[in-house]
């Protein structure tokens, strides 16, 4: 199965490198820049494609210098031509959004594809209540501190984080993906925020592994929602989610501690062969549609599993599941 996920994601993202190829000739491609240099570029209204450049100092689209006012306290940066980075190091911060010298909130919308390809970003990547309205395409990127999507609004069909190692806290609460978006074999090092996420296509986050306490408490998953292979190795809370499609836990590890509560299932819930170790606490839980698949669900001989007030579509509450014991 995961493989079959990770073939399709292959193809679509082939895809998007080819539509990224919109080379307009940049002087700066394959050499050290000043961030100034790509604000210039920007300003300039050409679509924007640079390879294998390492830029120097914040790249700040707050100094971009076309703003809309949008009210008394908060303007808009419109881009209206297609950006584009591959293979890319960013040594400064990279700024899409925040308060200006006049303390005005300031964020980017930009219209067409976004894609930053293999870049590595060395500094804080802030880009809360950003807009994309085209493809935006983040894969195989390295994230070496915090990174703030919170609030954000993703309205193309397609998504991608595939392959990031995302090193710092990452926030993605609040944000909103009007399609379909992949994390697919993505690694979360530091503290996760998820919390009132909504995501209106499929979500992918097969074969990922959060590092650290994680949260997607409040969450809504339309589409699909694969978990499968995923390891979680601190806390984490998916407390309060509904799930309205397909929602998928094959072979997940939880080593800690887990918190499932309060959450609406309305269609498949799998957790087949699904591990759960240390303190978890299964509770209130509705599963509307049919009772969830629990095959060969693993535990450690120290762990703790709280079972209580589940119940399936009939209001019939849910046995406790049973559990192969595993033994070191």
């Amino acid at each position: 199965m995961k493989y079959f996920f990770k073939t399709i994601f292959i193809v679509v993202v082939s895809s998007v490198l080819i539509s990224c190829n919109c080379r307009s000739g940049n002087s700066f491609s394959g050499r050290e820049a000043d961030a100034k240099e790509i604000i210039k570029e920007l300003n300039s209204g050409n679509d924007i494609y640079i390879e294998n450049a390492t830029i120097n100092g914040d790249v700040d689209l707050r100094l971009i210098e076309k703003l809309t006012k949008e009210n008394v306290s908060f303007s808009c940066i419109y881009i209206n031509q297609s950006v584009c980075f591959v293979n890319c190091t960013f040594n400064g911060k990279v700024i899409f959004s925040g308060a200006d010298k006049d303390k005005n909130f300031v964020k980017t919308c930009f219209i067409k594809g976004v894609t930053f390809k293999n870049c590595i970003f060395k500094g804080e990547l802030t880009a809360s209540n950003c807009e994309y309205r085209g493809l935006a395409d983040f894969s195989n990127s390295i994230f070496e501190n915090k990174v703030d999507f919170s609030g954000s609004y993703f309205a193309n069909k397609d998504v991608f984080f595939n392959d990031v190692s995302f090193n710092g806290e990452v926030q993605f609460s609040n944000t909103l993906f009007n399609g379909n978006v992949s994390f697919m074999e993505t690694f979360f090092k530091g503290y996760t925020y998820f919390q009132n996420a909504v995501i209106s296509g499929n979500a992918m986050f097969a074969n990922v592994i959060f590092a650290a306490y994680t949260d997607f408490s409040n969450s809504v998953f339309s589409g699909i929602t694969n978990f499968n292979y995923s390891e979680f190795r601190e806390a984490v809370l998916i407390n309060y989610v509904r799930f309205s499609g397909r929602a998928d836990f094959i072979k997940a590890v939880f080593k800690t501690k887990t918190e499932i509560k309060d959450c609406e299932f309305h269609s498949v819930s799998r957790f087949n062969e699904t591990e759960f170790s240390g303190k978890t606490i299964m509770e209130n839980n509705v599963f509307i549609s049919r009772y969830p698949e629990t095959k060969s669900l693993k535990t450690s001989e120290d762990s703790e599993f709280t079972f209580t007030n589940n119940t399936a579509g009939t209001e019939k509450q849910l046995d406790k599941f049973e559990m192969i014991i595993i033994t070191e």
